[in-house]
């Protein structure tokens, strides 16, 4: 209480020694003391940090601990409804996974700017289906794309023919993503597992898979891969496994979770989706096996970090 007087004297006295001040020193004083405020931040905490600072997003401050942290590799499984967009930063590497469905454009659009970011490496879109793709232009439009994947199939999808004309039209490289293919900067790496360069029956199987390795930690991403192709996905021990197609029925088996005993499942999809995402047999499954996961319909956007060692998020 003793202290607390003091520091009410202390506040009164420079109250009263600022309003003995000239007005125009005073006019100074509150330019100057919230442009040394925001220099200092800026030093302590860098661009983007500051951003999230300042973002007044909740999807943010909800994941604060983990976009404060210096861990070098972060993962951003973004809440867009019934649909999928992950963001992957590697230092100052930038990686977007799909962009959700249209009606959640403007969502990802202030999710991506309130990080501070203006800028992508490199946009993936997995597959030709409008609840992947729908925010693509959005994000053409409103952010510097240096080099997209797509498809190498239309599969009939207009939404996705009206994005590869575009990325014509702005001469953005375009690629098209196929099992070997890799992505490497120092001990960081992207393999990609699926899809072969052939046709397929379902759409959903023109899935690009990709595996994120940092040094101990692995992560891999299925978009909406089928489980009949499953079994091009190697038995490997994963720490994150971004769920398949939403948590669909035909998205998980047992025998797929015991190889790949995942640390942490994340499932994308829309609050009281039609299509009753996800599926009660997929919950069950990751229930008998003890597997923790979220659900961005039940817990939003959720931010994981690594140091290589270790995977943190916001429990």
């Amino acid at each position: 209480m003793k202290h607390w007087l003091q520091w009410k004297i202390q506040l009164a006295r420079l109250r009263h020694r600022l309003r003995a001040k000239p007005r125009c020193l005073r006019w100074i004083l509150a330019f100057v003391l919230p442009v040394l405020l925001t220099l200092t931040l800026l030093s302590v905490f860098g661009p983007q940090r500051c951003s999230c600072l300042i973002s007044g997003n909740q999807a943010i401050y909800a994941n604060l601990p983990i976009l404060m942290n210096r861990d070098p590799v972060k993962i951003h499984v973004i809440d867009v409804g019934q649909g999928d967009s992950t963001l992957i930063e590697f230092q100052d590497q930038r990686i977007l996974i799909d962009c959700g469905p249209p009606e959640c454009s403007l969502t990802l659009k202030r999710y991506l700017q309130d990080l501070g970011i203006h800028s992508l490496d490199l946009l993936i879109l997995t597959h030709p289906h409008d609840d992947h793709l729908g925010g693509a232009r959005m994000v053409l439009d409103n952010f510097e794309v240096k080099q997209v994947m797509l498809p190498h199939d239309l599969a009939g999808n207009d939404l996705l023919a009206d994005i590869r004309q575009h990325l014509e039209d702005c001469r953005i490289p375009v690629i098209h993503p196929h099992r070997g293919m890799k992505l490497e900067q120092a001990d960081w790496s992207m393999t990609c597992l699926h899809p072969l360069l052939k046709s397929y029956e379902n759409p959903n199987n023109y899935s690009s898979v990709w595996l994120m390795q940092y040094q101990n930690i692995r992560c891999l991403f299925l978009a909406d891969l089928e489980k009949d192709e499953f079994s091009q996905i190697p038995d490997i021990r994963i720490d994150f496994l971004r769920a398949g197609h939403h948590g669909s029925a035909t998205s998980c088996t047992p025998f797929f979770l015991q190889k790949l005993n995942p640390l942490l499942i994340g499932i994308s999809c829309g609050v009281n989706n039609p299509f009753g995402h996800p599926s009660p047999g997929v919950l069950a499954m990751i229930q008998e096996q003890n597997l923790p996961s979220f659900r961005t319909d039940l817990q939003g956007t959720k931010v994981l970090s690594s140091d290589g060692i270790f995977l943190r998020w916001v429990h």
